[in-house]
């Protein structure tokens, strides 16, 4: 590939924050881990983790898709009639 693909730092960051969270989940008797959701729900930065990991590669299965079809369209695609 010759150009650069942008990341969404955004992502990045939450998930590293979301990790970080687990970590500090894991702790036995951490005096931080009563300011996290596992004390107060049911669930965790576990859940949080797994959908920004999913919505990442929506991003990138929607780009993918709108590049192939912008491609088609202008016939230079794989599958460009012609060729």
């Amino acid at each position: 590939m010759d150009r650069a693909v942008a990341r969404s730092t955004s992502v990045d960051f939450f998930r590293g924050l979301a990790l970080i969270i687990i970590a500090v989940d894991h702790v036995p008797q951490s005096a931080l881990a009563h300011l996290t959701l596992h004390t107060y729900t049911y669930c965790d930065a576990a859940e949080v983790f797994v959908f920004l990991g999913g919505a990442a590669f929506w991003a990138l299965l929607a780009s993918v898709a709108l590049l192939s079809i912008l491609a088609l369209r202008a016939g230079t695609g794989p599958c460009a009639v012609g060729e």
